[in-house]
């Protein structure tokens, strides 16, 4: 199994792959993951550096992009570090953290489009009403 596979699974039957499997899928998962947190990274710096793209959704997604970005780092670096207890459960620990934070500014910016949305259109419909 991926790592990815580990970390969800929930019937705990772990298949057997073979060797070159396992090591094209880890290959493809760092890959990924590199990727992944070179354009999070990317992201953050463009929406912090221009003055003009500073709004309430734009700091949303840069926490959620620097969030996401922690976690994916944690997760690569920590992954195989499995030896040793304490330092598994530390690991284990930030990794989840850092993914609930990730899942929490996603909240953050679903709320926050959706006062943009609804609210402000619900409001001007009420008041639209008033006026005729």
């Amino acid at each position: 199994m991926t790592n990815f596979a580990v970390l969800t699974d929930i019937t705990g039957a772990t298949e057997e792959i073979s060797a070159s499997h396992a090591f094209a899928l880890s290959i493809v998962t760092y890959i990924g993951l590199g990727i992944s947190i070179v354009c999070l990274l990317l992201t953050a710096l463009v929406y912090t550096y221009f003055k003009s793209l500073r709004t309430t959704a734009k700091y949303i997604l840069v926490n959620l992009c620097v969030t996401l970005a922690i976690a994916q780092l944690i997760f690569v670096f920590g992954v195989a570090e499995t030896a040793v207890e304490l330092p598994c459960k530390i690991i284990t620990v930030a990794l989840h953290y850092f993914l609930l934070s990730a899942f929490m500014w996603m909240l953050i910016d679903g709320l926050h489009l959706y006062y943009l949305f609804v609210v402000v259109f619900h409001n001007h419909e009420h008041n639209t009403a008033l006026s005729l």
